[in-house]
């Protein structure tokens, strides 16, 4: 089997077994090992984030599981991660409509990633606003572009 098929089956494998077995002691290793087969299959940032959505479906359902604790912090970088991917991806298709001067798909994936994704990845909050404040400066708006400039020098520099 090609080694994508592999971690396939390892996922669907390890997550029946945590759902099948859910009193068993290995069943949050089980889940946990789903997850992470699952993001073996995350494409780069300008691919289809079909798997980044899948991988951060079965990692919020494992967090749901108060009991599962052992291997909780390495699930929420998991999660960090899948998020951080997500809004990446949805810049990189912002950039590609920002060049072909198309503005109103750019106001309408920023207010998604603004409403459903950016709360779970406040680092990136920089580049959020980069994105915006280049739009505005695409559409003349030199009001809005210098807000958004305030809103950024605001944010404290990253390490």
């Amino acid at each position: 089997l090609h080694e994508d098929e592999q971690y396939e089956k390892a996922t669907r494998v390890y997550t029946d077994f945590a759902r099948l077995y859910p009193g068993d002691h290995r069943a949050e290793y089980a889940f946990y090992q789903s997850i992470k087969c699952s993001q073996a299959g995350i494409l780069s940032v300008d691919r289809d984030q079909t798997k980044t959505h899948d991988t951060l479906e079965l990692a919020e359902q494992f967090l749901a599981k108060p009991h599962f604790a052992h291997y909780r912090p390495l699930v929420q970088n998991i999660c960090e991660q899948c998020y951080a991917n997500l809004i990446h991806h949805e810049l990189v298709v912002c950039d590609y409509y920002l060049k072909n001067q198309l503005y109103n798909p750019v106001d309408k994936r920023l207010a998604y990633v603004k409403e459903k994704l950016s709360p779970h990845a406040p680092l990136l909050q920089r580049d959020i606003l980069s994105c915006e404040i280049r739009l505005a400066q695409l559409q003349n708006n030199s009001s809005l572009a210098a807000q958004k400039l305030d809103q950024l020098a605001a944010i404290p520099p990253t390490v």
